[in-house]
């Protein structure tokens, strides 16, 4: 898998549009190899396979497939590490905004600025308060007392530019 990133991305995707719960295969073929290969090395290994994370990406862009990390997060708890690097590296891409949907980045914020650099993090938050309806979709809710450190987020990166959101 690691002689050709293209040919890992496509087992990836295609396994895990199937299981997205990345739950062990019957023993068929080369299943074992191949899931041991995503859950043995690539999730918990992602340095060594940055290679099959940009493909893996770029077939999540090619196939407008904007939910299957979100589906990972919630069905595969050890993809975690995984998929928020995905989420980062997707992050400074020309259609981030496409991924980054308002309820999306309100539900998992959090998750975001702890698992990316802070760099990276405000960047993307930069560009969502200025570029999408981030900001529009908070105002629009009541306030939540949970969502505090969100919106010091928003404000930081640029929200107050915004005149529905207060000063």
């Amino acid at each position: 898998m690691r002689a050709n990133p293209q040919a890992a991305a496509w087992c990836v995707y295609l396994f895990l549009r199937t299981v997205p719960a990345a739950t062990q295969p019957p023993q068929t073929g080369n299943s074992q190899s191949g899931f041991t290969f995503i859950t043995g090395e690539l999730f918990p290994k992602l340095a060594e396979h940055v290679a099959t994370t940009e493909e893996f990406i770029a077939l999540l862009q090619a196939h407008n497939d904007y939910t299957l990390l979100y589906s990972l997060l919630k069905e595969a708890p050890v993809s975690q590490p995984w998929v928020i690097e995905c989420l980062r590296r997707w992050s400074s891409r020309p259609n981030a905004i496409t991924l980054f949907q308002p309820d999306s980045v309100i539900e998992r914020w959090k998750m975001l600025q702890d698992g990316f650099p802070e760099v990276d993090f405000n960047a993307l938050m930069t560009r969502l308060v200025t570029d999408s309806a981030l900001v529009n979709t908070v105002c629009e809710g009541e306030f939540n007392h949970g969502q505090v450190g969100l919106y010091s987020v928003i404000v930081r990166n640029g929200g107050t530019r915004h005149s529905e959101f207060p000063d």
